[in-house]
């Protein structure tokens, strides 16, 4: 399905990992997986198209690893071309895996960091950066005075971090409040192993950042994928209470349509559309039966351009 770039409204998808590379993932993460793909170009390259071919379409992990692959094959500034032919700007959010226990990244956070502020420099106002902001970081106060004024925003990941509500993230919304995607689905399988696995899941629920959208009224708080299934209703009574607080949309419910149906009618304003991007199947959210009314809230919050 080849899908017709909107050119009616400036369109934003708002939640991708574009910068992601295999350069970002620990060596033990995958495993036998990443020694043997991700590492060689010859075998991922093969890999990605293998899997593309034998994927019925039902196969959702086999799918999203084919995604990671096929996305592992290309440079950053490729996969910001390519998704820019579809919409006219991109978030990308950083992620930083240097400190989980599954070994050493070849790309350090802040190399991630400076590679997402160069391509700002080349697509200017088609590219908003969020750096991720792990308390786990030895050096998160000095990336923060390096880096912080660069971004649009910032990214915080439960599973890999801890709660959202502590001081390092206190320090980051008072010095420089911006608005901050958090992961908020108990599925995800990266998280920090430190923790057995249930528990560092079960840190992206959402009653965790209450204190903060109640301490911090000026700062933007958006439930990245509408909170998965087991939090979808925490987060939708959250974004209902809170004015500073909305959701994505971003891959979980690309095919269930009735569900988001049920909770975007009870918080129209606050849904904002992204698609995970390198994961998304983007037909499904192109069409997305609230792709406008989603769009007018994301430039609500991220276009300070248009």
């Amino acid at each position: 399905m080849n899908i017709i770039k909107k050119i009616i409204i400036w369109t934003i998808d708002a939640h991708t990992h574009l910068q992601l590379s295999d350069k970002d993932y620990p060596d033990k993460l995958f495993k036998w997986f990443s020694k043997f793909l991700l590492k060689k170009r010859k075998r991922l390259v093969f890999a990605s198209k293998f899997l593309s071919f034998i994927i019925p379409g039902g196969k959702d992990i086999l799918e999203r690893y084919a995604k990671l692959l096929k996305s592992a094959t290309q440079t950053t500034e490729e996969k910001i071309r390519k998704a820019l032919q579809k919409v006219d700007c991109v978030n990308l959010l950083s992620v930083n895996l240097e400190n989980i226990g599954c070994g050493k990244c070849e790309r350090s956070h802040s190399e991630q960091l400076e590679e997402m502020i160069r391509m700002k420099e080349i697509f200017k106002d088609h590219v908003k950066i969020f750096m991720m902001i792990d308390p786990c970081e030895p050096n998160i106060i000095s990336h923060f005075h390096k880096y912080a004024h660069h971004f649009d925003g910032y990214k915080y990941y439960p599973p890999v971090s801890g709660t959202i509500n502590n001081e390092v993230v206190r320090f980051f919304l008072e010095k420089n409040p911006k608005p901050i995607i958090i992961h908020s689905t108990d599925t995800s399988p990266i998280y920090n192993h430190k923790w057995k696995k249930k528990v560092a899941q079960s840190f992206a629920n959402p009653m965790y950042a209450v204190p903060l959208i109640a301490h911090f009224p000026n700062v933007t708080f958006v439930f990245a994928h509408f909170g998965g299934r087991n939090y979808i209703n925490q987060v939708t009574d959250i974004c209902k209470s809170y004015s500073n607080a909305y959701t994505d949309i971003s891959y979980t419910y690309a095919n269930d349509k009735e569900l988001v149906r049920k909770h975007f009618n009870l918080i129209p304003d606050k849904v904002l559309w992204g698609t995970d991007t390198p994961m998304e199947r983007s037909e499904l959210f192109f069409d997305f039966p609230y792709f406008k009314k989603t769009q007018e809230n994301n430039r609500k919050l991220f276009d300070n351009v248009k």
